[in-house]
């Protein structure tokens, strides 16, 4: 699974997930806080650009991977 137990500290972590299957909630919270970091970066690269006498375009794209599961 690509969302090791050791991506974050235990205290950087900002989501929890508590439910039955213990790995697939820490999946989802480690998941959770990469999207938030993410947001972050891309707020504080779009402030930055703004501050760019010439226009900018920002594109932003995304894939699918990795997966939350082991099944492809």
């Amino acid at each position: 699974m690509p969302y090791y137990n050791t991506k974050y500290d235990k205290d950087e972590l900002l989501f929890e997930v508590t439910g039955e299957n213990e790995q697939v909630c820490n999946t989802i919270s480690i998941y959770s806080q990469g999207v938030y970091n993410n947001g972050i970066a891309v707020k504080e690269l779009w402030e930055e650009l703004k501050t760019q006498e010439q226009p900018i375009v920002l594109i932003a794209f995304g894939d699918h991977l990795p997966s939350l599961t082991d099944e492809a």
